[in-house]
């Protein structure tokens, strides 16, 4: 290559060079003129953040369309077709892409809904619909088999009838009824249950024997059946037990750390955390004071109440009659949660694919 070829071959690099930097350069000069985006950090640390978000920023929407001349921040949405009305009434079938602003909404049998929708009173959702996302200030009433694509925020009451999907997050500041055969993501209130069965509003009695009493001292392990050499106090507060532990009747007085699987019977009171590297399974009609974690599975018998928080790295499962007591709670399981007939949890339930009510 001579002179002449190997200068020519260098320019042409530079400009290609050059080409690159100059779009580099255009498009960082259109995005630093952007106006940032407005997040509010008070939604983010709430669990009704989605709802309580567009409903801020709903407002700024409006306001924008009342007065365009004005400057304001935040993104635009000049593009989309905001729909404000006294009430609306969807006929069945309906599909539409237009966000709702409404003070009531209902409509009727497999209606598609692909934007967002504001209701300031109640809402009645027909069944086999589609809802995109929906934030609403009174009640809910969600028709069998409806679908929630993203997420659903009310201040009142909601009520979720049997075959109903939701693949985002449903929270209420009030209460969430949920029918059996439905499935979520994530569900918040003040108050989430199951809705009981005729056969399961009286739950069985469980006959169990006086509890043993279980602390920092060995000699109460022992009187329990647990292998002495097995165990190891790791401090005043907490008992560690080498392999799998199947426990009589107890009052567990600390915390306790399983190394294997645990199972206890009925009629035990927990009163520290309680941590088993594989499998736990508590119970009926047992009391569950501190939090519950598990390697593997977590499961609470018939009538078990609880008051920390459950985790498992796979499922858990809520038996007929399982209630949290006292504080907001948070019940998950990496893989499933599993809630059966009169299940009420205060505070949150959540899975990383899905929760189901069985």
């Amino acid at each position: 290559m001579n002179e002449l070829l190997f200068a020519a071959y260098f320019g042409g690099c530079v400009l290609v060079l050059y080409a690159q930097l100059s779009l580099v350069a255009r498009e960082y000069r259109e995005l630093s003129n952007r106006p940032p985006t407005f997040i509010d950090q008070l939604h983010l640390r709430l669990e009704r953040y989605f709802g309580l978000s567009f409903r801020s920023k709903l407002i700024e929407w409006l306001y924008a369309g009342m007065w365009p001349s004005l400057e304001r921040r935040g993104p635009s949405r000049n593009a989309d077709r905001i729909s404000v009305n006294t009430d609306v009434t969807l006929p069945a079938g309906t599909a539409t892409d237009e966000i709702i602003v409404t003070h009531s909404f209902a409509c009727g049998a497999g209606c598609s809904v692909t934007r967002e929708v504001y209701v300031g009173g109640d809402c009645d959702i027909g069944p086999g619909s589609t809802i995109q996302a929906m934030a609403v200030d009174g009640k809910v009433a969600i028709g069998r088999g409806t679908r929630i694509v993203r997420w659903l925020d009310a201040k009142g009451d909601i009520r979720v009838e049997p075959g109903c999907g939701i693949s985002g997050r449903i929270t209420s500041a009030s209460h969430i009824s949920l029918a059996p055969g439905v499935e979520l993501k994530s569900a918040f209130a003040a108050l989430l249950f199951t809705q009981p069965r005729r056969d399961s509003s009286a739950l069985p009695s469980a006959a169990v024997s006086e509890p043993v009493v279980l602390d920092a001292r060995i000699d109460t392990w022992r009187r329990a059946g647990v292998n002495g050499a097995r165990l190891r106090l790791l401090s005043e507060e907490c008992m560690e037990h080498n392999g799998d532990l199947v426990l009589p009747a107890v009052r567990l007085r600390i915390s306790l750390v399983v190394k294997g699987s645990l199972k206890i019977r009925a009629g035990s009171h927990l009163e520290g955390d309680v941590k088993a590297v594989e499998s736990m399974w508590i119970g009926p009609h047992s009391v569950c004071v501190g939090h519950l974690t598990a390697g593997q599975h977590v499961t609470l018998g018939i009538g078990t109440t609880f008051s920390g928080v459950i985790y498992a790295e796979r499922s858990v499962r809520l038996d007929v009659g399982c209630r949290s007591e006292g504080a907001q709670v948070a019940v998950h399981g990496d893989t499933t949660v599993t809630l059966a007939d009169a299940v009420s949890i205060s505070g949150k339930v959540s899975a990383g694919d899905r929760v189901v009510t069985v």
